[in-house]
């Protein structure tokens, strides 16, 4: 189903939002009526066999363009997902590893009703500028109203070949346009993500919600022993736990992309050729490129990276613009047997690096059978996992504390997710430089500098075919 913005009609988007009515009662009956119509449409347009769960949702964040949607899914897609992967409620969480294989389904309520239920709609989400803080209260609880007895109305009358158990979840998670401390105050002792569950055990019974999310609940076996992040043995062995032929979990091992992280080196390491920030190098009779900074030295040799040159080096210089990492990103070659040069001028501060190797399963193949499609896109998922655990693991007791996705950055340590090689549909991955405090590249609104480069265009060392990309930080 396409995601749209309704620009027709009364129940447009487009300027102010309808004054909210005196009878909030009323509102809720349409909107819960409406809804409840247009999810069983959606429900018979997905088709799924013995669907256990629908849960309902709104996107995007925009207060103007939310619109209402629902995850449908099927029964076969509930028991193969929580044999191969473990977790607390991960059918319901993980819904989307099936919209691929028809195991699941995501279809955008706004397609089921009509122009009086969109605007019905708008008139109780999007909140005028002027509303006062009464108005804002009557609001949410209007709001809350609704999704729970839309809660009520759903778990009432599943689908006709519903499984057992069956629940349905309501998230629109509008209150999300509270502060933290009002949350706090109409979630008690909960929190927001709890608040679906609470509705539905208000709504079924505290002991039909327990049956239903222990039979969501993940219970795949541990993994073999060994790290499948560096150990292609082990890698295979977890693929093959999680339900993929032997033969193809090696092949699929055999052919997994080395992708470095860049650290900063440990006490057993040897001294690091490598580097992210200086101290600067140029190649032997090269000047400074002007008005750029130093940003990095790789020693391909050393870090040996899938897709690209196993000898020389490539220096990268930025203008280091705010707001835009991509600024004047310029990579100057050392070629093979060459040394480069140590020189003066502006760099990001001085951090050695070393790789740690990360094993990354390729995208699955178009022809791989769905229901192996599933097992292995879980098992991409759980590699990511382990190796974000890794990213965040905790410094030993006698090193300095670093900085992961959630530890405090100091001067001495990088933080996590700066990377050499891997690859994106043709193109390899030359580096990929995370916002990060402690290596002074820090970057607004979490983005990060990513340099890409065709796979032939790299073997050739044509790093004029450098791109540089702004993305999202990890």
């Amino acid at each position: 189903m396409t995601q749209q913005r309704w620009d027709g009609g009364p129940g447009k988007t487009e300027g102010p939002p309808p004054p909210l009515r005196a009878d909030g009662a009323k509102l809720v009956d349409e909107l819960a009526a409406a809804l409840e119509s247009a999810v069983a449409s959606a429900v018979r347009a997905a088709a799924l066999p013995e669907p256990y769960v629908l849960h309902l949702g709104k996107g995007p964040t925009d207060r103007w363009s939310a619109w209402p949607w629902v995850e449908i899914g099927a029964r076969a897609f509930r028991d193969t997902v929580t044999a191969i992967r473990d977790g607390e409620d991960i059918a319901v969480n993980r819904l989307y590893d099936g919209f691929d294989t028809g195991g699941a389904a995501w279809l955008d309520l706004t397609e089921f009703l009509d122009d009086s239920a969109r605007l019905a709609w708008r008139e109780l989400r999007a909140p005028a500028d002027t509303e006062t803080e009464a108005e804002s209260e009557r609001r949410r609880t209007i709001q809350r109203a609704l999704e729970a007895e839309l809660t009520r109305r759903l778990n009432a009358t599943p689908p006709p070949d519903a499984a057992d158990p069956f629940l349905a979840l309501v998230s629109f998670n509008l209150l999300a346009d509270t502060t933290p401390e009002q949350q706090r105050d109409l979630l008690p002792d909960t929190g927001a993500y709890e608040c679906p569950w609470r509705m539905a055990a208000d709504a079924v019974g505290p002991e039909r919600v327990d049956a239903f999310r222990r039979s969501v609940r993940g219970h795949a076996p541990a993994p073999a022993v060994g790290d499948p992040l560096t150990d292609r043995g082990a890698l295979a062995a977890l693929l093959a736990a999680r339900g993929i032929p032997e033969a193809e979990a090696a092949e699929h091992a055999a052919h997994a992309e080395v992708v470095l992280d860049l650290i900063t080196p440990p006490p057993d390491v040897p001294v690091a050729r490598s580097r992210l920030g200086g101290p600067a190098l140029l190649p032997p009779g090269g000047a400074w490129p002007p008005g750029r900074t130093f940003v990095a030295g790789l020693d391909l040799a050393e870090l040996r990276a899938d897709g690209l040159p196993h000898d020389g080096w490539v220096l990268v210089f930025s203008r280091l613009a705010p707001g835009d990492p991509t600024a004047g990103v310029l990579v100057l070659d050392v070629a093979p047997g060459d040394e480069p040069v140590a020189a003066e001028g502006p760099t990001l501060a001085e951090h050695p690096v070393c790789a740690r190797v990360w094993l990354r399963l390729r995208d699955p193949p178009e022809d791989m059978a769905p229901d192996i499609m599933v097992r292995y896109k879980r098992v991409r998922a759980e590699s990511a996992d382990l190796w974000l655990d890794r990213v965040n693991a905790p410094e030993p007791p006698d090193a300095k504390p670093g900085r992961g996705r959630r530890r405090s950055p100091t001067p001495s340590r990088l933080g996590g997710g700066h990377m050499v090689g891997g690859f994106d549909g043709e193109d390899v991955v030359l580096l990929s430089l995370q916002s990060d405090i402690a290596l002074g590249f820090v970057t607004h609104g979490h983005r990060a500098l990513e340099l890409r480069i065709p796979r032939a265009r790299a073997a050739d060392r044509d790093w004029a075919s450098v791109r540089a990309l702004d993305v999202h930080n990890l």
